[in-house]
Formats: C-alpha cells, sequence, structure tokens
C-alpha cells in the first residue's frame, strides 16, 4: 500500500478543532453581515439585542455548516493497493470515514499540466499540483505503472 497526503491532510485528529478552524473566515464573514444590519437597525432607534443574539447563533451555525461543505470538497489522501486506489476527503479522514477503492484502469486519467484529474466512482476529482508536493508520483501510480 502507498499512501499520498495533500497539503489539506488534516493537523489536528479532533474533528471539531478542524472544523472551527476552517469555520473562523466564515464566522467572520458572516458576523460582518450581522454587524452592518445591526448598526442599520441602531440607527433607526429600534431594538436590536434579540436581532444580535439571533444573528450570533445563526452566523455561527452558518459558519459551521459552511466549513463542513469545505472540508468535503478538500482531498486530503490518496492510498494505491495493487491496482486499485482509494481518496479520502478531509471530512472522511477527520470522522473515520471508509472509502471503497476503486480500479485504476476504470478511472479514465487525464494529464494536464497543473493538475491530473479523473474518475472516482460518480465524481470527477482534481488534483492540483500546488496542493499535491508529490503529483507526478501519483500520475505514475495512476499510469497503472
Amino acid at each position: 500500500m502507498t499512501r499520498f497526503t495533500s497539503k489539506h491532510f488534516p493537523r489536528s485528529a479532533n474533528p471539531l478543532i478542524l472544523v472551527q478552524e476552517i469555520a473562523m473566515r466564515y464566522y467572520a464573514g458572516f458576523a460582518m453581515v450581522l454587524m452592518v444590519f445591526l448598526i442599520v437597525r441602531a440607527s433607526e432607534q429600534r431594538d436590536i439585542l434579540w436581532f444580535g443574539v439571533l444573528g450570533f447563533a445563526g452566523c455561527i451555525a452558518l459558519g459551521n455548516i459552511a466549513a463542513i461543505a469545505s472540508i468535503r470538497k478538500k482531498m486530503g489522501q490518496i492510498f494505491f493497493v495493487n491496482d486499485s486506489f482509494t481518496i479520502l476527503s478531509v471530512y472522511d479522514i477527520a470522522f473515520g470515514k471508509n472509502k471503497p477503492s476503486f480500479p485504476i484502469e476504470l478511472a479514465s486519467v487525464q494529464y494536464h499540466p497543473n493538475s491530473i484529474s479523473f474518475h472516482y466512482f460518480d465524481r470527477i476529482i482534481e488534483l492540483k499540483r500546488d496542493e499535491w508536493e508529490q503529483i507526478d508520483l501519483i500520475a505514475t501510480y495512476l499510469k497503472g505503472s
């Protein structure tokens, strides 16, 4: 078995910490929108307490949802075993999800100057050169050599 990791591979084994690290920028964006709304509402001399409390809770919920959606899309690890491979997203790694292996000959690999794209079950995955240090070696494995 050969394993390659991307720059998105999680540093923490705790999924809660991982989600919070990713969600920070989403919290900031949603909180900025909330603050503008609260300033406008306060300038109209209206009550802002409940809007602030509920809005802040909404910012946290939306930030967590956006972070989980983001880590589901980022690929973190690829395994090669014999004539098949398995690719795991950051979400799969953090939450301990296992994926089945896929035969290399069915992957329909396409090589581009800065990336590799291939089929993995019902998805098309693209591995970018700046995210994977050993992308040339990954390309060699995907060729079937």
